[in-house]
This record gives C-alpha cells, sequence and structure tokens, in this order.
C-alpha cells in the first residue's frame, strides 16, 4: 500500500484531522484530539517562552507526533491486511498438507481395514416434477447431502475447509453412492458445478450437491383416479457392502427430509416414510436406504375430463324413453350417437395410460356406462319385438274371431229367432286383449292404448304438480310399457350404480 507522506503530514498539521472509528487503543482515542492539534496551540501566549525556543520547540513535537499518528495509521490499516493474507497462506498450507498424496490416498476408504464407514444421508426436495402412469416414474430435483468422519482430515484451524466446484471436491476419498430405482440422473453446473465438499477440523466431511432424478415408479392402478401412489427412491453404495460401509439417515423424517415445494398438478403429497434394510445380493449384504413418498391424485381433473361427460352422454341417452316409439330414425340415431361418443371418449383416455391387465375403477365406470347407454338400443328393439309379436298374435286372434263369429250367425240363422235377435258385433265374445268394431274389424294393443290415452286427455289443473308427473311418466299415452318402466328403471339402477361406486373407492382410498 502507498502512502503520500506529505499528504498525511500536511493534514496532520491542519488541525482538521479526525480518527475515524476504528481499532485505535482507548487511551489514543482520547487524547487523539490533543496529540493531533499543533503543539503551538499548547500554549497559552507565545510570551512565556523566547521565540527562537519556541518556534524549536513546536517544530520538534509536531515531527515527532506527525512519526507516531503515521505509524499508528499504517498499523492500523496493514495489520488486518497481513492477518488476512496470513489466513489464507495458513488454509492453502492445510489444504496441501492434507491432501497431500504422499499422505492422502483418496482411493482409500477412512479406517480402511480397521472399522466400518458411517455415512449419513438427509436432502432438500427442491420441487417434484411430473408423475407419469404410462411410462411408471416420476421426477424429482434436490439438493442430496452425505456426512462421514476421515481421521486423515483433522485440522488445527479455528473454522472449517470448503472445497467448492471444479474437481477440488475429488481430492477427498467419497462414498460411490448411487439411486438404485434412477432411470436418469442430471447434476447442474450453472453458472458453476453445484457441488461443496466441507472439511471440520474435528475430520467429519460434508459433501452435497444438486441432482434432478427420474426415478421409476411401480404404481398400482387398480383404483385409478381415485387412487394414491407411493414412490420410492433407494440409496446404496455401489462397491462397499455392510462391512465396509453402513448408511444411515441423519435423524428423524423431519430432520432427513425437507420439502422446499410441494406444488404439483395432479397430485398432493399425502406423507413422506423413511426406512432401512440390509439387503442381500450375491457378493454380501449392502445397506439400502428408502425414502418413500405418498401421492394423492386431485379428483378434478378426473371429474371435469371424465366422470361429468359420462355422465351427460348417459343422461342424453334416457331421452330415447320419451320419443314415440314410431319415430324408429330419432330413437336408432340418438342411440347410436351417444354409443359413438362413449366410446370415442374411452378410446382417448386409454391411450394415455399403460396396458394393465386388470380392470381399473376408470374403467369399471366406462363398461357399466357404455352398457346403459347400449340398453337404450336394446330396449327400443325389444319394444319394436314386442309390439310386432303382439300384432302378429292379435292378428292371429283375428282370425279365429272371424271363424268364430262365421259360426255364430250360421247357428243364430238356423234358430227360429233370428229374425228377431239383432247380433251386434260389440256383443260377440272376443278374446282378451282385441277389441272388435261395429264392422268387424279388430285392434291391437298398441294401437289401443293410443285410443285409450286420447280418451283420458291432459289431467286437469287441479290435480298436483306430482301426480301429473307420475301420470306422465307411467301412463304417457303413446308410450309403450316397456318405455315407461325404463323411465324409472334406468336412471334409478344407475343412481344406485354410482351411489356403490363412490362410496367403494372413497372408502378403498381412505384406507
Amino acid at each position: 500500500m502507498k502512502l503520500n507522506i506529505k499528504s498525511a503530514l500536511d493534514l496532520l498539521n491542519s488541525g482538521n484531522f479526525h480518527i475515524r472509528k476504528g481499532r485505535l487503543s482507548s487511551h489514543m482515542k482520547e487524547n487523539s484530539e490533543l496529540r493531533l492539534r499543533p503543539y503551538s496551540k499548547l500554549f497559552q501566549s507565545q510570551k512565556d517562552i523566547p521565540e527562537k525556543r519556541y518556534t524549536s520547540i513546536t517544530s520538534s513535537l509536531n515531527a515527532k507526533m506527525n512519526e507516531k499518528v503515521l505509524l499508528n495509521i499504517l498499523l492500523f490499516v496493514l495489520i488486518p491486511s497481513f492477518a488476512k493474507l496470513q489466513r489464507y497462506n495458513e488454509t492453502s498450507k492445510m489444504i496441501d498438507y492434507l491432501l497431500d498424496k504422499e499422505q492422502y490416498d483418496n482411493r482409500l476408504r477412512p479406517g480402511f481395514q480397521e472399522q466400518i464407514v458411517n455415512v449419513t444421508v438427509a436432502m432438500t426436495i427442491v420441487h417434484f416434477g411430473q408423475i407419469r402412469e404410462k411410462e411408471m416414474d416420476f421426477n424429482i430435483d434436490i439438493f442430496f447431502y452425505q456426512e462421514w468422519y476421515d481421521e486423515r482430515l483433522v485440522h488445527s484451524l479455528p473454522y472449517p475447509i470448503n472445497l467448492s466446484g471444479g474437481n477440488h471436491n475429488h481430492l477427498v476419498w467419497m462414498p460411490d453412492t448411487f439411486f438404485l430405482n434412477i432411470k436418469t440422473a442430471k447434476t447442474h453446473d450453472v453458472p458453476s458445478e453445484n457441488t461443496k465438499v466441507t472439511i471440520r477440523n474435528n475430520g467429519l466431511v460434508r459433501y452435497s450437491t444438486r441432482l434432478t432424478l427420474t426415478a421409476g415408479c411401480e404404481m398400482n392402478l387398480l383404483d385409478y383416479p381415485l387412487d394414491a401412489q407411493t414412490c420410492s427412491l433407494t440409496i446404496v453404495s455401489y462397491s462397499y457392502p455392510i462391512e465396509d460401509l453402513v448408511y444411515d439417515w441423519a435423524g428423524s423424517t423431519d430432520e432427513s427430509i425437507e420439502v422446499m415445494n410441494t406444488a404439483m398438478n395432479e397430485f398432493t403429497l399425502e406423507s413422506i416414510a423413511l426406512q432401512k434394510e440390509n439387503y442381500k445380493y450375491k457378493a454380501g449384504y449392502w445397506t439400502h436406504l428408502n425414502v418413500l413418498f405418498t401421492f394423492k391424485r386431485r379428483i378434478g381433473y378426473s371429474m371435469l375430463q371424465v366422470y361429468a361427460p359420462i355422465l351427460l352422454i348417459v343422461t342424453l341417452s334416457w331421452l330415447s324413453f320419451w320419443i314415440s316409439k314410431d319415430a324408429a330414425p330419432a330413437r336408432i340415431a340418438l342411440g347410436i350417437t351417444t354409443v359413438l361418443t362413449i366410446v370415442t371418449l374411452m378410446g382417448s383416455l386409454r391411450s394415455e395410460f399403460p396396458k394393465v391387465s386388470y380392470v381399473k375403477a376408470i374403467d369399471l365406470f366406462f363398461i357399466v356406462s357404455f352398457l346403459f347407454v347400449f340398453g337404450t338400443i336394446m330396449e327400443y328393439i325389444l319394444v319394436l319385438v314386442k309390439c310386432a309379436m303382439e300384432e302378429k298374435a292379435e292378428k292371429e286372434r283375428e282370425g279365429r274371431h272371424k271363424h268364430l263369429a262365421q259360426e255364430m250367425r250360421k247357428e243364430y240363422a238356423k234358430s227360429s229367432s233370428f229374425n228377431k235377435t239383432r247380433v251386434n258385433a260389440r256383443e260377440i265374445p272376443t278374446e282378451e286383449g282385441i277389441e272388435v268394431s261395429q264392422n268387424g274389424q279388430e285392434q291391437s294393443s298398441c294401437e289401443n292404448q293410443r285410443q285409450a290415452s286420447q280418451r283420458m286427455g291432459m289431467p286437469g289443473r287441479t290435480i298436483e304438480k306430482t301426480k301429473n308427473l307420475v301420470r306422465f311418466v307411467l301412463f304417457e299415452h303413446d308410450a309403450h310399457v316397456v318405455d315407461r318402466v325404463s323411465r324409472v328403471a334406468f336412471p334409478l339402477a344407475y343412481l344406485l350404480f354410482n351411489v356403490v361406486y363412490w362410496m367403494y373407492y372413497s372408502f378403498a382410498s381412505f384406507s
């Protein structure tokens, strides 16, 4: 540091120099104003001493004082710099000493052939990514921490040594930890490598890094989309069995796992559990650390995209029961349209799921809803077949009736009272379900229902609305009896199915 001595002396002689708050001694602070003033002001009057002697004394005192103050300033500025430089030198020398290849071999684990290395693991979860059912995996972004003791790295510095980025973190021994069930892994190096090694004076080594992982997750989709999934991360050493290295969690779940952000689009984080086990391989036993994440699926998306459209399609198919049976094109078109719509919806959703060999909850809802929609078409076919059978039976009965009527007329013609008796075709006995008009023609039951209802007319205004609704549903004039029954049976059956469905899967999800 270069100082302008002349400027410093001029400043001291001017009497306007003020010492800032710093590290000077209390004695210097108390007497700073007195010492920094020109000594000529210490005398009340120049008449007290001779002028020449006064000038000599003043100059001598000012020179000595200026030298002392300048020395103090130099010490005040340079001592901290020397101390900081000394710390740098001590730290560098200590790192070189600890990591000297002649004394430290990072290929050998601590306590080689003497004791087991205990590695403590913890992690901070930055956020969860996508959870994909089709690929059976999930994404997670974490800070991963490992701690262990290395007696070779004990040092005398009162502060920890930090090695950040670059290849410095590979100068010390590290456990060969890996995640057993990951598909892909990514380390971060923007703007610099996100790794750090901290060495404390007791030999405790702490390694931290940031990772983005895509891990496999075996999902059970039986209850989809009313399901909860449990995904895990398994931590294990690649080459060290339990005789050499043992993993442990840093403490309880809250102490070992920290979650910074739990926001996800389709799931909510329900719980986190920690496990430790010794897994047997052919080469021996290895320590496994498992962290289990339980995710509960949000039902909102499925309600809007799946369940609500299906419910509307099924309800729309029931309109066929209120359309006249004679309007065959309308009823067939409505039935086919609803069937094709629900099949298309099923196909579009199945493409998003993996191919599994069991029936999922959504598949069950699709199948039952499809059967109800398909049932409306089958119901109309049943109405047409039943009417055709009734008409055929009525024609057969009509033929038998005509034959019976002819035989009776012959018998009446033979009797003596034939001329006095007028046979009314309406009085001729008929079989059940057949009416004979005055011209001798029979009418089918389907036609009879239409005419009977026409004679009945609309309900009076004085009848209650509830009775009007029941009468319209059950006794509407142009409806076949099968349609009238279906108007009640289909909605009640579908409602019962929904009650059982939602109660069962809600209980299964809760349990």
